[in-house]
């Protein structure tokens, strides 16, 4: 798609019309016109040369679910009973073991950890300890900031929780998603209120965060509903929030079914845009400020009075390195899980039977290798780290190797008042944090632009996913319809 940037004397929008995706992983690996090229995730890992990383992220995927929520895009199975999970338990234990024996990775630090899923929170209170003990004896955490575990709150007890910290878990996570029964009801999820409460207050009591997400700007969503999940979020008495606009490009077609069924007109570009100044301000009201693009921390009233445009009292370290400098590395584990390396990036194989045939018999992952030159390595922090985390520090990146594109973005921005120069770092301003998926997008050199434009076009291809031209076009933005 073709995004144009406003001169900043112009009135109305900084961008003429709005990326359709809101959650990226960069550099890209996807490819429709590409066959896959798969294999052994732990060759391909102990060939790949860390010198250049000081700081890397460990991702683990979890893919069983209690409730298949049908806004969700990631890979993911209905709980059909334990055993598989036991069984998936020990592939995973396995593919720790092998990835740890390479010495390039051995020698580096941990510095976060992040538990996703899927369900993680359906293994049992020893699984949990077992899961852990095995990161602990194979990977060097002396310098661990964070270890985040994500939750589904009908699995969540005392004792699960109390494994968790145990194990050395710092902020569990889960997807509150709404409050409003309607919506709860539309996105398929089956928790109750009560539950919800129960876990966070469990979470709250013996973890030292915990967070949740709420999802905003459905078609038919109304301002007095979105208004009433920002109050009750609010309410709960958490340090962290994360509130995402929905990803309409990804979402399951079953959802956009039950909203074309319930009469639903799109949600514009406009609204949804208006509706994330409005997030802002109320979250600002109840005494929290964002700390990236989409996540917000309660602060003191002395940084509230200050009011900047990204907060540093806060840093979600797992996002640091998946939207960080280019001397930072995330390496999966798991089903589908992405491993983000120096000119490298792995997936792991999405079918969780076959990872765990594959793991027992023969030691070994399917896994899809895509390659990139050092330019785009270069890139990740004007691209993704600037926009996302608010600031970027000139000294970690290497400018001789950035692509001309992206520089010339960078100026751009700061004519049109989106970043400012604060000497040894570049930083987004107030009017830059509105538009962090669009300047990422801007940003990128044109190859990785197309990659995600192809993969945009593949998800709308797909009969029953809808996106309007209303729901990317700017109406105040004065150009015209979309190419």
């Amino acid at each position: 798609m073709k995004l144009t940037l406003q001169p900043s004397h112009l009135p109305g929008r900084a961008f003429d019309r709005q990326v359709p995706i809101f959650n990226i992983y960069y550099p890209f690996q996807w490819d429709a016109k590409s066959g896959d090229v798969f294999v052994d995730g732990v060759t391909a890992l102990s060939q790949i040369d860390f010198s250049s990383v000081s700081s890397v992220a460990l991702y683990f995927h979890f893919p069983f679910c209690e409730t298949i929520c049908n806004f969700c895009p990631f890979t993911r199975g209905k709980y059909q009973g334990h055993q598989i999970i036991s069984d998936y338990l020990e592939a995973i234990i396995k593919e720790i073991n092998l990835k740890s024996e390479q010495k390039n990775l051995r020698e580096l630090a941990v510095r976060s950890i992040f538990v996703g899923g899927g369900t993680p929170s359906l293994l049992t209170a020893d699984e949990i300890r077992q899961f852990g003990t095995a990161l602990h004896e194979h990977f060097d955490l002396s310098l661990l900031r964070e270890f985040a575990f994500e939750c589904e709150v009908k699995s969540v007890t005392a004792d699960k929780v109390a494994a968790l910290r145990e194990i050395g878990v710092t902020n569990a996570r889960y997807g509150l998603q709404t409050f409003d029964p309607f919506w709860r009801d539309m996105f398929d999820l089956t928790a109750s209120l009560d539950q919800i409460q129960a876990a966070n207050e469990l979470f709250n009591k013996m973890l030292p965060y915990s967070s949740f997400d709420i999802l905003y700007g459905m078609n038919g969503q109304t301002t007095d509903a979105f208004l009433a999940d920002l109050e009750k979020a609010a309410a709960m008495g958490n340090a962290l929030v994360d509130v995402y606009p929905i990803d309409n490009v990804v979402t399951q077609i079953k959802l956009h079914r039950k909203l074309e069924a319930a009469g639903f007109t799109s949600k514009t570009a406009d609204e949804r845009f208006d509706m994330n100044r409005l997030l802002r301000a109320v979250m600002r009201e109840h005494g929290f400020l964002p700390h990236n693009g989409h996540g917000y921390v309660r602060v003191d009233a002395d940084e509230l009075a200050r009011n900047p445009a990204v907060t540093d009292t806060y840093t979600f370290d797992y996002h640091d390195h998946i939207y960080g400098h280019a001397d930072t590395a995330v390496v999966g584990f798991g089903v589908n899980a992405i491993s983000i390396l120096p000119q490298t990036v792995l997936t792991n194989t999405g079918n969780r039977r076959k990872y765990i045939d594959d793991m027992h018999e023969n030691g070994s992952v399917k896994t899809q290798i895509s390659r990139h030159d050092r330019s785009i390595d270069a890139s990740r922090p004007v691209v993704t780290r600037l926009a996302y985390h608010g600031v970027l520090e000139k000294n970690r990146v290497f400018w001789n190797e950035v692509p001309r594109e992206c520089i010339q973005a960078l100026h751009e921005f700061a004519d049109a008042g989106l970043i400012r120069d604060a000497g040894d770092t570049w930083r987004i301003t107030q009017d830059g944090w509105e538009w962090y998926v669009n300047m990422m997008y801007y940003a990128m050199p044109e190859s990785q632009k197309s990659v995600l434009d192809a993969f945009i076009i593949h998800c709308l291809r797909q009969p029953g996913r809808v996106l309007t031209a209303d729901q990317i076009e700017f109406v105040n933005s004065g150009h015209l319809a979309i190419a």
